[in-house]
């Protein structure tokens, strides 16, 4: 191959590549928008229709999820047998 293929590859390859990325771009902003309206607003007008606040439930559970624990002892020989 003379140098001037080459750089002419070299240029297809990077407009090539720069070609892909904008199709990639806009493939994804296509497939993000029919995933928003066909799984979550769905959703959300089914939870709309039965009456459903799923942000908001009525069983909200315990007070607290944190679990009481006994004291440590913070002596030098407790750090020695950890295990």
């Amino acid at each position: 191959m003379t140098p001037g293929n080459t750089n002419r590859l070299a240029r297809f390859w990077n407009s090539l590549k720069a070609f892909q990325n904008r199709v990639a771009v806009a493939l994804t902003v296509i497939l993000l928008f029919i995933l928003y309206f066909t799984v979550f607003a769905v959703v959300a007008i089914v939870a709309r229709l039965l009456g459903k606040d799923l942000l908001h439930p009525d069983n909200p559970g315990p007070d607290t999820y944190w679990l009481s624990r006994q004291p440590v002892e913070h002596a030098l020989e407790a750090f020695s047998r950890q295990f």
